[in-house]
């Protein structure tokens, strides 16, 4: 069976994201500010397949951020570090995302308000990441310019709710007041970024890495060898020199993180990691957590999946007597 490359997991951007859709290792050092305290609220959207959303950089100017606790570093494009006039430092930052090794050859520290918070300084990389996954899409305006990674999200809680489509910035101390049936996950231990234990039918379990910016669940190629035997969904993959390649994917009778379980899915397969990168190639993606609202505790080291709430029912039209009138205009 076809695996896909590492460098085309994040964006299967030309037709996999929308087989897909949800519902609308050197960890680089930095000074991030301390935010015990910090509590954030922010509206995302999705933007091929990432959960995007603005924030405030350096002031009043807005920009468009994604997240993702695969990723090792904070990274920022060049050209919006250029507009916001940001002083470059000559510090390299090497970091990992998604089995490949990367380093910004520069680096540099902006000030970000998330909604209703104050504004906080993050250190990150000086590197356009959107243009090593898909240069097709890295000159679009509204391309994510800044991306989050685990480097600024492991002093958090963050909580999202695909229901409503926010994500909340949540203090580490924070006691969180859970919903019925929440399921609390504990992440896999000396892992270089959160990782949890996922099961398939005909597989033992195997440990995944959580990843927000991946709109489909990757399998080890080890595992998706023994479900070789499925009959194979071709997906065509944008790859990063613009090209077109077709992987398979199988469809899974479930798939599960603890006692959380999706019936149905599709997934794919992966290939090995770089050499010299640490930890699983495996990926959680969006088909499995859309269904849940979870908060990633990376100051606890846990997944909380929690129920999503039913979809509102409409209200009851009254029918309207042919004598009445609206208040206004008299009938």
């Amino acid at each position: 069976m076809q695996v896909i490359p590492k460098v085309a997991i994040v964006l299967l951007v030309v037709g996999c994201a929308a087989a897909a859709q949800p519902p609308p290792l050197t960890v680089a050092t930095g000074n991030h500010g301390q935010l015990p305290e910090m509590v954030a609220s922010v509206g995302y959207r999705d933007w091929e397949g990432l959960p995007e959303f603005s924030v405030f950089a350096n002031g009043s100017t807005i920009i468009n951020a994604t997240l993702d606790p695969a990723l090792t570093s904070t990274v920022i494009k060049p050209s919006a570090a250029k507009s916001l006039k940001i002083t470059e430092l000559p510090t390299p930052v090497a970091f990992t995302f998604l089995g490949s090794s990367y380093t910004a050859p520069h680096s540099v520290t902006v000030n970000l308000a998330f909604s209703n918070s104050n504004a906080v300084p993050v250190s990150a990389g000086l590197l356009n990441l959107m243009a090593s996954l898909s240069p097709e899409r890295a000159h679009r305006p509204d391309a994510p310019a800044v991306w989050l990674g685990y480097s600024f999200l492991k002093q958090f809680q963050v909580r999202v709710n695909p229901g409503s489509h926010i994500i909340e910035f949540l203090p580490g101390s924070l006691k969180l007041k859970l919903d019925h049936g929440a399921l609390v996950v504990k992440f896999v231990a000396n892992t270089p970024v959160p990782t949890v234990k996922v099961a398939v039918p005909g597989s033992p379990p195997f440990n995944a890495v959580i990843s927000l910016t991946s709109p489909v669940t990757v399998l080890p190629a080890t595992v998706i060898a023994r479900l070789a035997g499925d009959v194979p969904v071709k997906i065509p993959v944008r790859l990063p020199n613009g090209s077109v390649t077709h992987v398979e994917g199988v469809k899974v009778a479930w798939l599960a993180v603890d006692r959380a379980k999706v019936n149905d899915m599709q997934v794919l397969g992966a290939d090995a990691a770089s050499a010299g990168v640490a930890g699983p190639t495996a990926l959680l993606g969006m088909d499995f957590l859309q269904h849940f609202k979870f908060t990633m505790d990376f100051v606890g080291g846990r997944l909380v999946l929690e129920p999503l709430a039913p979809p509102a029912m409409p209200l009851a039209v009254k029918p309207v007597s042919p004598n009445a009138h609206d208040g206004f205009n008299p009938r």
